[in-house]
């Protein structure tokens, strides 16, 4: 099959990488709103490929009969124009998450895409991580008895979390927040793993760290505190990662202009009666994702980072399990998620996924408000309802 890869920025090289592993998949098309980047992207990622299509336009990169699957990796309020034009040129879909920014962009991309007839997966890509999978296949298989509530938590090491004061995420009008931004996985994963909606969410947190500091600079070039602080921008490790495709900038964690927060816990209560609890943290001092699932005849308890999950039953005892394939992009999930796509087309058997990455955005929008005004919400729609 061929692929449109529709924007140029980091993921995109991500799922590049998967499409050229798997035999009988290539990129025939690249698009980008800026021709001199497009042109650079393609000589380096692509050895400027004489064979590949290039477009500054999106509506032509989608349409033709040389492409079979669009890969929307544009910047996250374009998502929903190039993914309704994709699918109104018939072809299948990988929408990067998150699917949208406002309630309005995420109604509409419903409206839009959820009767299309071709596959659409969203970017949940920790879906395929082995580890996550094995989590789900020990919570569904009633091991744990009746799930009672889970944590869960995703948390960032300060070279991670200090990159989104520095881009444009840092602003809520590029993301729909950071919640949306970072953690429509998190909560897409909270839903797939217990079965069933959140009717309420409410939320606490906001920005307590990252705060203005008047006694150092606005950037980290020149900053007397450099050498100690842990947020200091690694210009090497950019230089040497990136080669200019991104939008960071040495921007002082504490000086640059935003309006994100660096904590925020959510509480939700689904249909089925499980309460979950979810944090995000921003000052942490590794890099993981962990949760305890506690149910009426045992605990689990996992670790992303260590690729470790333990189950202890109330009666004693305890099994360790680690699942295999923990290597790759998010712990094998961007070749996991690229590859059932394929599979899905070549069945015959497309899914259309976009519920999902709604309900997820819907989520972190319906949480944000509560964080604002104290109140609990549902955050779905009466559409979503039905």
């Amino acid at each position: 099959m061929d692929f449109a890869l529709i924007g140029t920025g980091a993921r995109s090289l991500a799922y590049r990488e998967e499409i050229r592993r798997l035999p009988g998949q290539r990129v025939a098309v690249l698009c980008d709103l800026d021709a001199d980047r497009l042109a650079a992207y393609h000589r380096r990622w692509f050895d400027a490929d004489p064979a590949i299509r290039l477009e500054t336009d999106f509506r032509a990169a989608v349409s033709g009969p040389d492409v079979d699957v669009v890969v929307v990796c544009t910047p996250d309020t374009a998502h929903v124009d190039v993914a309704l034009a994709a699918a109104a040129a018939g072809k299948h879909l990988l929408v990067e998450k998150p699917v949208a920014t406002t309630r309005a962009d995420l109604l509409r991309a419903y409206r839009g895409l959820k009767d299309h007839p071709g596959a659409i997966q969203v970017g949940f890509v920790l879906r395929y991580a082995p580890f996550f999978r094995a989590l789900r296949d020990v919570v569904r298989s009633g091991r744990l008895g009746t799930v009672v509530g889970i944590t869960a938590a995703e948390m960032l090491d300060p070279r991670h979390a200090g990159s989104f004061y520095r881009r444009w995420h840092r602003f809520s009008r590029n993301n729909g927040g950071l919640l949306n931004a970072k953690c429509s996985h998190d909560l897409d994963l909270l839903n797939w793993v217990i079965g069933c909606d959140p009717v309420s969410v409410s939320a606490a947190g906001g920005l307590r760290h990252f705060v203005p500091d008047p006694s150092v600079p606005a950037t980290c070039r020149g900053c007397p505190r450099y050498d100690t602080c842990p947020f200091a921008f690694d210009y090497a490790y950019y230089d040497r990662n990136y080669e200019g495709f991104h939008s960071l900038s040495d921007l002082c964690v504490y000086n640059s202009e935003k309006d994100i927060v660096d904590h925020e816990s959510l509480l939700l209560r689904y249909e089925d009666g499980t309460v979950a609890r979810f944090e995000l943290r921003m000052l942490a001092p590794e890099e993981t994702r962990r949760w305890t699932v506690v149910g009426s005849a045992a605990t689990l308890d996992a670790d992303f980072l260590r690729n470790e999950i333990r189950i202890r039953p109330l009666r004693g005892g305890e099994e360790v399990l680690r699942p295999d394939g923990e290597g790759g992009g998010h712990g094998g999930g961007d070749e996991g998620l690229v590859a059932d796509l394929v599979r899905q087309i070549d069945a015959g058997a497309p899914e259309n996924r976009i519920r999902a990455g709604v309900l997820a955005s819907l989520t972190a929008l319906a949480a944000d408000e509560s964080l604002a005004d104290g109140l609990p919400r549902d955050p779905r729609t009466p559409e979503l309802r039905a």
